[in-house]
């Protein structure tokens, strides 16, 4: 949305931030945008002392779409982290459930006796039969 910075045609450009206040030093924004772009947006959208640098008459609006657009962008990140969480979360409740169900499947009880245990899906909804059985 915003550009590259050295591009005039960008939605913040150098050249309109420089233009419009005299003495101000670009190294150090460059130095930055080089280094740490994040940093650089978070800067140019947050500190009203580089409004100047934003395209149009409506700089105000314009930066405040961009900083409405990196919010939506902010909020996916942080649901695709709950949702990552929530997938792992699940896997290991899949994961110690099943070890309980083949513990519990055809547990021996004694040498010749063992409790088996079979579930299906009958008229819509679970059935489960449980027998003991004994080994001659």
């Amino acid at each position: 949305y915003v550009g590259a910075p050295g591009d005039t045609a960008s939605a913040w450009s150098y050249e309109r931030w420089i233009a419009a206040g005299s003495g101000r030093d670009v190294g150090v924004l460059q130095t930055l945008y080089a280094g740490d772009r994040q940093a650089f947006y978070d800067l140019i959208v947050r500190d009203p002392t580089y409004l100047d640098g934003w395209r149009g008459p409506n700089r105000p609006e314009t930066r405040a779409d961009f900083q409405h657009l990196r919010d939506l962008s902010d909020g996916s990140v942080a649901r695709t982290r709950v949702t990552e969480l929530g997938l792992w979360g699940n896997h290991l409740a899949a994961a110690i459930d099943g070890l309980r169900a083949a513990r519990v499947h055809n547990l021996p009880i004694r040498r010749n006796l063992e409790l088996q245990l079979k579930s299906s899906w009958r008229g819509g909804s679970p059935a489960v039969v449980a027998a003991i059985e004994r080994k001659f």
